[in-house]
């Protein structure tokens, strides 16, 4: 049991900064995103004995689905805005200004995505997880997945906050 935990207190170590990424570009808010990462890697203990490969596709699969379906059960009672401080983030600050500001327009833009759409496109592209296996963590076909990111970046496309930014 104790070399489970210990591989299990590697494994946090070594996936909790990625997952918390995802989950602040999924939620924007730093509690949210916590709140995330701590059921995703509850669940992902809870089924460490059973996990044989990729614990952490399990936990980020995890991770989206809670944040898909947070919506269905209950709303969130904040929603973040514009003038909310972003510093708290694992984002990079030492930018140049200009790439600071085209990084939060399009944070924004993709929050304005439907929830599945976002999710698709930070699996995507964010992870960089291939189209079968975003469909796997989403419990979706790949067919979806496809239209999904068809969608949003049609929609990241003709955004106003986006126009100027680096494509």
């Amino acid at each position: 049991m104790e070399r489970a935990r210990t591989s299990f207190e590697d494994f946090v170590r070594a996936c909790g900064p990625g997952l918390h990424r995802a989950a602040w570009v999924l939620t924007r808010d730093v509690g949210h995103a916590e709140d995330l990462v701590q059921s995703a890697l509850l669940s992902t203990w809870k089924a460490w004995h059973r996990i044989e490969t990729e614990p952490g596709a399990y936990a980020r699969t995890v991770l989206v689905r809670e944040f898909v379906s947070t919506r269905r059960r209950r709303m969130w009672g904040e929603r973040p805005g514009a003038d909310q401080d972003v510093a708290g983030s694992s984002a990079k600050t030492d930018a140049p200004e200009e790439n600071w500001v085209d990084r939060v327009a399009l944070h924004d833009a993709l929050l304005a995505l439907p929830r599945a759409q976002r999710a698709v496109v930070v699996l995507r592209f964010l992870e960089d997880v291939s189209v079968d296996a975003t469909a796997q963590a989403l419990g979706i076909g790949t067919g979806t997945v496809k239209s999904h990111t068809s969608r949003a970046l049609a929609h990241l496309r003709v955004d106003p906050a986006v126009e100027g930014s680096t494509r």
